[in-house]
Formats: C-alpha cells, structure tokens, sequence
C-alpha cells in the first residue's frame, strides 16, 4: 500500500498536474459533489516475485487512476499531465524504493445521466523489497 503515497506525492507535486487538477487527487475515492476535474487512486491486484530460498526482492502491483471531468478537453489533458508525472518514474519516494512505474492502458466511459467524462488508467509499478 505504500506505493499509494508515492502515486500521491508525484502528483501532488507536479506543476501540469496542478494545473489541471489543483490538489483534488484522492485516494479510494473522490468527495461527494466535488468540483472537477479530480482523480482518484486505488490498487487493483498485487504480485510477488517469488525466491525460492529467500525473501521476494521484488514486488509488482498494479494500480488504476480514475480521472473525472466535465467535459472532454478536460479530462484529456488531465490524464495527459498524469501519465507523464508517473510513467517511467524510477527512484526513492517517502522511503520507498521505486524499480519503475509503466504505464498499461487506459479505458475512456462516460455517465450521460450527470454529464461525466472519465479515463482509467492502470500503471504497474515495481517496488524493490526491502525486508
């Protein structure tokens, strides 16, 4: 679950990002009426690269990002701005030794009943274990 704070602090910390999100990035999911555009994040499956006579030195998970907008343009850029403050992110974040984020795929939906327009990107991100 720690990756969660690195996907955090990378957006959080990104000058596109802000501009097209300001801070509304949430973890799970978004505040009831908020105002957008805004994302979400959330972890859809972990894996482990098993050893056979040692500690995993490596752990993989795979996370979606939900962005939220109002009308298209918006949600587009917004994800634009986000896969390029995560995609190929390799280094230490909050103590956390990251191999590299990579991006996966993207799914675009909308809701026509509240006029929603939503991308969900799914990253994989390698995380070196430290035990």
């Amino acid at each position: 679950m720690d990756e969660g704070k690195v996907i955090n602090d990378l957006l959080e910390n990104d000058a596109a990002v802000g501009t097209e999100i300001d801070d509304r990035i949430y973890p799970g999911v978004g505040p009831q009426d908020p105002t957008m555009p805004y994302c979400t994040y959330q972890k859809s499956s972990d894996r482990v690269d098993g050893q056979k006579d040692s500690d995993s030195i490596l752990d993989e998970s795979t996370w979606d990002i939900d962005i939220f907008a109002k009308d298209y343009s918006q949600m587009v850029d917004a994800a634009i701005a986000i896969r390029n403050a995560l995609d190929r992110f390799s280094g230490t974040n909050n103590e956390i030794l990251i191999d590299q984020i990579n991006f996966r795929r993207s799914v675009e939906l909308s809701e026509f009943g509240n006029e929603t327009f939503q991308i969900t990107q799914q990253y994989d991100i390698r995380r070196k274990y430290t035990p």
